[in-house]
């Protein structure tokens, strides 16, 4: 069973998280230090990394959101057995039906209606029987985690690639060299300058933009670890005694 905890408890923190970001933004906005870092990256890799950045963003502000109300539907299907012993569950069309009390679609009712469709009219063996349908749930609540993880090793690599590129241009200049003049070293110093501001600049912000957003996906796979077992345990523990 679910613990006790606020309505929308994961939205809220992913609320803090995001106005918190929001608010380091600007700030360093306000400074410059996103005008130097990101814009002045001259091969748009931090830029690139930066516009990821805030897609994967928006995808787990949505995934949040609807994790929350996934826990949400599970946590007042949990309040209405706990308050009804005897109220017996009727997998409907629109919903799943709890003693009189029809609860809207959602992934745990999906998950109860499929297990007792699969035993209707006979006794439910023993063992580990919903193997199958608790793999398409556990896929259900998280499977699309891949793709911000997948994001997340993706930005690292394009502050790495950044990196590399950077050092290329450094090196380049050096390789241009003809003559050993004043002036020649100068613009030698330049070109070197630059090609090691755009190896640090996106390797800086690949980071930081990879650790934020693998923090925002563990937040999100830890709710989902905990909607797919609360489900599970209902499950195990309330249906068999409901049908």
């Amino acid at each position: 069973m679910l613990r006790q905890e606020p309505p929308y408890r994961l939205f809220l923190q992913w609320l803090l998280l995001a106005g918190l970001l929001a608010f380091a933004l600007t700030l360093a906005w306000q400074q410059g230090l996103v005008a130097t870092y990101v814009f002045g990256d001259p091969t748009w890799i931090s830029q690139s990394i930066l516009l990821l950045f805030l897609l994967a963003c928006a995808h787990g502000g949505l995934r949040a959101w609807w994790l929350a109300r996934e826990l949400e539907c599970l946590a007042a299907i949990e309040r209405q057995a706990r308050a009804d012993s005897a109220a017996r569950f009727w997998p409907t069309a629109d919903g799943l039906l709890l003693g009189a009390e029809l609860h809207a679609p959602s992934l745990a009712g999906d998950y109860f209606s499929a297990v007792l469709g699969k035993h209707a009219g006979r006794a439910a063996p023993e063992g580990l029987e919903h193997a199958l349908l608790t793999d398409v749930l556990a896929d259900r609540a998280s499977g699309s985690h891949e793709t911000g993880w997948f994001l997340t090793g993706l930005l690292l690599k394009l502050g790495l690639l950044g990196t590399v590129i950077g050092f290329i241009l450094m090196l380049g200049s050096v390789a241009q060299v003809e003559s050993l003049d004043l002036a020649t070293m100068q613009r030698m110093l330049l070109a070197m300058g630059g090609g090691m501001k755009v190896a640090l600049y996106t390797t800086l912000v690949g980071l930081i933009a990879s650790m934020l957003l693998g923090a925002q996906y563990l937040l999100l796979d830890r709710a989902a670890d905990r909607l797919v077992g609360g489900i599970v345990h209902f499950a195990e523990v309330e249906l068999g005694r409901r049908r």
